[in-house]
């Protein structure tokens, strides 16, 4: 498979801009499927920006962000069209609880909901969705998204809310859900400590500027290098 036919979104020169506030200005960037990013960045970096971006919720100021080697479609009044094979998750996103029946009948069931919601038995309340929590919230909304089978799944401030124990759970529904179907998956935090255990490629986001890129692979090799430099001279005898 050749480099191009691999990737999945191009960014060239994007730049979006809030009144006269420069939020976004990535001169270039690539994403390919079937693989796990994480963006890193501190409040206020551009990170929730770049993910709307992503999923065609708003438009770029200039520059151009292709997927699949083609812009999003627009409609009469200049309006992008959402892209069904795009899923983005907020952690403030409104539950849609028409959505919640037949997520316990779906194939992988047991494979695609968090066992925090199964234990509760959260999936099937029927009370006013206003009485769960942030975090009950935001794992209800990435069930019914990991339900959906998107192409590309968007998390925007990915564990947050979440401990140690929930957030592993997720991490391995995450990790097979990309591995058995291929799914993009791009997941932004405000810093690298949970991203980094399961994330191909790190980005880092700096006042909306990509100041750093961080790949599995890099890291893999800089650690073996570390190892191989600490690693004791081995003692050689002569045999007697």
């Amino acid at each position: 498979m050749s480099q191009i036919s691999s990737l999945i979104y191009e960014i060239n020169n994007l730049k979006k801009n809030y009144n006269d506030r420069e939020v976004i200005n990535i001169r270039q960037l690539k994403f390919h499927r079937g693989t796990i990013y994480g963006i890193v960045g501190p409040i206020g970096s551009g990170k929730s920006t770049l993910l709307k971006l992503m999923a065609g919720y708003i438009k770029q100021t200039t520059g151009a962000m292709n997927y699949e080697d083609e812009s999003f479609e627009t409609n009469l009044f200049g309006k992008i069209k959402l892209n069904p094979e795009i899923k983005l998750v907020q952690l403030n996103d409104k539950l849609d609880q028409s959505k919640f029946s037949g997520l316990l009948n779906n194939e992988f069931s047991d494979r695609i909901i968090p066992r925090y919601l199964k234990k509760n038995n959260l999936i099937n309340y029927k009370n006013n969705v206003d009485n769960f929590s942030k975090g009950e919230r935001a794992l209800l909304n990435l069930a019914i998204a990991f339900k959906e089978d998107p192409r590309v799944l968007l998390i925007d401030d990915y564990g947050i809310f979440f401990d140690d124990e929930i957030e592993k759970d997720l991490r391995n529904i995450i990790k097979y859900i990309n591995k058995e179907f291929g799914t993009t998956i791009i997941l932004s935090s405000p810093n690298d400590t949970i991203l980094k255990r399961f994330a191909s490629v790190l980005l880092y986001l700096n006042n909306g500027h990509l100041s750093k890129i961080r790949s599995k692979q890099t890291n893999e090799k800089k650690t073996r290098k570390i190892r191989s430099k600490n690693k004791p001279r081995r003692k050689y005898t002569t045999k007697k």
